[in-house]
């Protein structure tokens, strides 16, 4: 009988060493995907109106040194790109951003926030959201 408990208590922690060795080969898959985007502000849906200064802030993660990132925003009605800002890193993985945009659109509008950002192997992560203007 202590035999048959040991067995089975073998088993247990090598099905256990394979789930963490999955779950280790999951996250390492994913990290190779490229940077990893958080946006913190403004939050997806977010109505702004002529005038406001609209903070874009966040950070973006990666096991990598980060190349650049850069920020576009585009009128959804028109096509038109509204800003678009590109920073060098090249000093870490790890970077908090924080990019003031002024609200100059005098029409409702749906605005994109595209956030992309590349390491040095050309890795690439991409974050979206939609803001709004609002006419008062």
């Amino acid at each position: 009988m202590l035999i048959i408990g040991f067995i089975i208590a073998s088993l247990s922690i090598s099905c256990s060493k394979q789930d963490d060795l999955a779950d280790l080969q999951s996250s390492s898959e994913n990290a190779l995907d490229g940077p990893f985007i958080d946006i913190h502000s403004p939050l997806p849906g977010e109505d702004f109106q002529p005038g406001d200064t609209v903070w874009i802030t966040g950070t973006i993660a990666h096991i990598f040194t980060l190349h650049e990132y850069l920020i576009q925003l585009e009128n959804l009605e028109t096509g038109e790109l509204i800003c678009q800002e590109v920073e060098h890193v090249h000093f870490g993985s790890n970077v908090n951003f924080s990019h003031p945009w002024v609200n100059n659109l005098q029409q409702n509008a749906s605005i994109r926030i595209i956030l992309r950002a590349n390491d040095h192997g050309d890795l690439i992560g991409s974050k979206e959201i939609t803001i709004y203007n609002k006419l008062p």
